[in-house]
């Protein structure tokens, strides 16, 4: 088990479940139900891969023990997974819901294989001792419905906002010729690659005899 220390959050796929069920085949971690990677549509259409997850075939049930852990919020991503054993998408209905010491705090809409992965954030009543994390076949067929917990992450203290992971830097011109100019732009992310707002970024040029760069982010 997870102990409470002061961490800031946990991951959950590094947590022991304390007992699980699934509609078909096993519970998945970190990957998908045929050994691939987790992948889910985006809000853009295309196919965003996440390195972490729980992927069960619907109807599935996961529970974990968290009492004593002071958790206040649990969040993940959620949404069809992207299954190679997926023989017809266009069967795939999924929903998803949140339970806390057995008393639902969050349910879904019925996701379809090609409906975006979408971000859940449930805030956790005091002192609750079990989550369980459940997914339905929302037409009534226990066919092709692999269901995915991409990012599932627990909040511990007082509920708190983004928790920063990486950033994202990107230039306008990977070349410049003598006398051109471009610009530099950096975000901070999250963990669901959220942008989240910065105090202060400070750029500096590690050969300013070739290029320069201003605190605006451009160079020169």
């Amino acid at each position: 088990a997870v102990s409470s220390a002061e961490d800031e959050f946990i991951d959950m796929t590094e947590m022991n479940i304390m007992s699980y069920k699934v509609g078909w085949s096993d519970l998945k971690i970190d990957e998908d139900l045929g050994g691939g990677k987790i992948d889910m549509t985006n809000a853009e259409g295309g196919e965003t891969v996440y390195e972490k997850g729980f992927v069960a075939h619907a109807d599935s049930e996961l529970v974990f023990d968290i009492d004593g852990l002071g958790v206040t919020k649990f969040t993940a991503l959620v949404g069809a997974d992207h299954s190679s054993t997926n023989g017809d998408p266009s069967k795939t209905s999924v929903k998803f819901l949140v339970y806390a010491d057995g008393i639902k705090l969050y349910e879904s809409g019925i996701f379809g294989y090609y409906t975006p992965a979408e971000r859940v954030v449930v805030y956790l009543p005091e002192g609750t001792s079990e989550l369980k994390l459940v997914t339905d076949k929302a037409d009534g067929s226990n066919s092709c419905d692999p269901s995915c917990w991409a990012m599932p992450t627990l909040f511990m203290g007082e509920p708190t906002g983004h928790i920063f992971t990486s950033i994202d830097a990107r230039v306008g011109k990977s070349t410049l010729k003598v006398g051109e100019t471009t610009e530099y732009t950096v975000r901070a992310l999250d963990l669901f690659d959220a942008e989240m707002e910065v105090d202060e970024i400070t750029f500096s040029s590690g050969a300013p005899e070739v290029a320069k760069i201003d605190q605006t982010g451009k160079i020169t």
